[in-house]
Order: C-alpha cells, then sequence, then structure tokens
C-alpha cells in the first residue's frame, strides 16, 4: 500500500466529516470493482466510519496512468 492512499485515509470524509479508515478487502472483491480500472490492478477501498461513504484508490497508479495514457 502506498503513502497516497495512508494519507486519504487520514483526511476527514468528504460527504459527512468523519473519519476514514482503510478497509480490509479480499481477492474476490478486488477483482471485481478492478475491472473498469484496469484488470489486475489491486484498489483498496478507504470508508467513512460514520457514513459509509468509500473511494477506491488503486495501488498502482503508474500501471493505470500508462495504460490510460496509451489510448
Amino acid at each position: 500500500m502506498n503513502d497516497k492512499i495512508e494519507q486519504a485515509a487520514n483526511r476527514p470524509c468528504p460527504e459527512c466529516g468523519g473519519q476514514r479508515v482503510i478497509t480490509k478487502y479480499q481477492t474476490s472483491q478486488y477483482n471485481i470493482i478492478s475491472t473498469g480500472i484496469l484488470s489486475g490492478t489491486v484498489v483498496v477501498p478507504v470508508s467513512c466510519v460514520d457514513c459509509g461513504y468509500t473511494a477506491l484508490y488503486t495501488d498502482e497508479p503508474d500501471k493505470v496512468r500508462k495504460h490510460y495514457l496509451k489510448q
């Protein structure tokens, strides 16, 4: 996991201002949600403990950037 994901988890929730945490994830979860980003890319969910707002952060931004800049 990279530092930017940890920094995101330390920022307040953009919806309600609550505390956010890096939630646990399993292979089956990130394989399903990563297909829209780039197949095989790990995404890490950061969720608000108050309202449940969840954002997904890629653990490999360079891989995603290279893929989409080619198109």
